[in-house]
């Protein structure tokens, strides 16, 4: 099995120290898969499209923010490979090198849907994700991201051992709506909204108490969301905290489609 075989590989000892809650392993568990295919990557992720996840994205910088990583400095330019990998061998300047990591693995994440969701994770659980990555990073490197692929695949198969392996390349029908990605719906006038997956349930499940609520109450309906304890209410709480715009969208969204739900 793919998932025992990279489990016993080793991993670098500070990487050997991580562990998350049964809750955000699940979130990896919805995310990515073992992919037995010879050719191809050893897991893939089942988050489509990565670069869509924007709460992901906002909460891997409010990370590196915490945790004085400056990415201002390399974010409106492309950081190559070789970039970081030169900057890692000077230690004088390790600040600097891992400015770049960080900014590298911005543009990976948008690129590159393998590493988006493990970014995620570790920043849900208030590790430092660029100096986690930051460990993988090693003199003898001969390909940056296909390094932190192998050892993110060492540590997927420590943290999320209950994977699924699939026997073929991801297709359409294998991925998955994770209730933090963020997909765009449109109104009844054709406007676009971008909302969490996790909206569209949370809707008819709460649809009762909603239709209490007198129009355009948005304490009201904010007050609501914070009496919930289910993880689509966790999801949609934590994506208006982090935009004070989505949560004028959200209400005038939900206060326009409940009916329709209904």
């Amino acid at each position: 099995m793919l998932s025992e075989e990279y489990r016993h590989r080793p991993l670098p000892a500070e990487l050997e120290t991580i562990t998350i809650s049964q809750q955000l392993a699940e979130q990896l568990h919805n995310s990515y898969a073992w992919l037995d295919v010879k050719g191809e990557r050893p897991f893939a992720s089942l988050i489509s499209p990565a670069g869509t996840d924007e709460v992901a994205l906002y909460h891997f910088i409010d990370n590196a923010t915490l945790n004085h990583h400056n990415l201002n400095r390399f974010m409106n330019r492309t950081v190559t490979a070789t970039e970081v990998l030169g900057s890692f061998n000077a230690s004088e300047v390790r600040p600097v090198a891992e400015q770049y990591l960080g900014s590298y693995l911005l543009q990976q994440s948008q690129r590159n849907d393998l590493l988006l969701p493990l970014m995620n994770v570790l920043a849900l659980a208030n590790y430092d994700v660029i100096g986690v990555f930051a460990v993988m990073i090693t003199v003898d490197i001969e390909s940056l991201p296909n390094t932190l692929i192998e050892l993110s695949a060492r540590l997927l198969a420590r943290l999320a051992p209950n994977l699924i392996t699939l026997d073929h390349v991801p297709e359409e029908a294998d991925y998955v709506l994770p209730p933090h990605l963020i997909i765009a719906v449109e109104d009844t006038d054709g406007t676009p909204s971008d909302i969490p997956v996790a909206l569209l349930d949370w809707l008819p499940d709460h649809l009762t108490k909603i239709l209490t609520i007198a129009e355009g109450n948005e304490i009201g309906l904010l007050n609501l969301l914070n009496e919930q304890t289910d993880d689509n209410s966790l999801v949609i709480r934590d994506w208006l905290v982090r935009n004070d715009d989505n949560q004028r969208t959200f209400s005038q969204w939900i206060f326009q489609h409940r009916q329709q739900v209904k």
